[in-house]
């Protein structure tokens, strides 16, 4: 799925704008659990689950201005900030998947982003968490 707008502009409300694309995160461990993440950070970055910085998601204005929404589109719904609700990006939000065994797990999910005031999305990109344990 590519992402509804490259950039959106709230309507009214914080008058900031909001970035975020699709992505492909991956953890492949040996010997230990896997665990592959994907965060959006207070700062107003995109995170995985080694600190790897992704891509800004707050071009400008307040994080509190914002909320996210995660919604499944396919494989095993891992944990982390909620699934299916409207979150407040004021807090760290985190989508994770863990896998103990050996073996593979994925999750696709998309993420929305809105003005938290006017309720208008803003934003929406495609992501795809897989963890695997080889050994």
């Amino acid at each position: 799925m590519k992402a509804i707008k490259v950039m959106g502009q709230a309507a009214g409300g914080s008058g900031g704008s909001v970035s975020i694309t699709n992505q492909n995160i991956t953890d492949l461990e040996s010997g230990i659990p896997a665990a592959a993440a994907y965060y959006l950070m207070t700062d107003g970055t995109v995170e995985n689950q080694d600190a790897i910085y992704l891509e800004s998601w707050l071009l400008t204005g307040t994080n509190s201005d914002f909320d996210a929404r995660v919604t499944t589109t396919g494989g095993t719904p891992g944990g982390g900030s909620g699934i299916g609700s409207w979150l407040n990006l004021g807090t760290m939000r985190l989508w994770t998947v863990t896998q103990s065994p050996i073996g593979s797990v994925n999750w696709t999910f998309d993420v929305e982003i809105r003005n938290a005031t006017s309720l208008v999305v803003l934003d929406s990109a495609a992501i795809s968490l897989t963890a695997t344990r080889d050994s």
